[in-house]
């Protein structure tokens, strides 16, 4: 679903648009933090997982992040 919309915003920006416009900047601050929110998921599976049974606050503070991440994106839409 993000990509669908990252690829439906630069369908009706140009290019060029993206820097110099407000909406072009919201969907780059959007596309950002999306991409963050990934790395952040592949860090969560690959560094908490593994570890939850020895040390599940490594979960909650990934856990925490990603959520507020998530909060932000949702922010930059509003």
């Amino acid at each position: 679903m993000a990509i669908s919309g990252v690829v439906n915003a630069l369908l009706r920006v140009d290019f060029e648009d993206l820097f110099s416009t407000n909406y072009g900047l919201l969907v780059v601050a959007k596309t950002v933090g999306v991409i963050l929110l990934g790395v952040v998921g592949l860090a969560h599976r690959r560094i908490s997982i593994p570890q939850l049974p020895g040390n599940p606050q490594v979960f909650a503070r990934i856990a925490i992040g990603e959520v507020l991440i998530m909060a932000a994106i949702l922010g930059i839409a509003i």
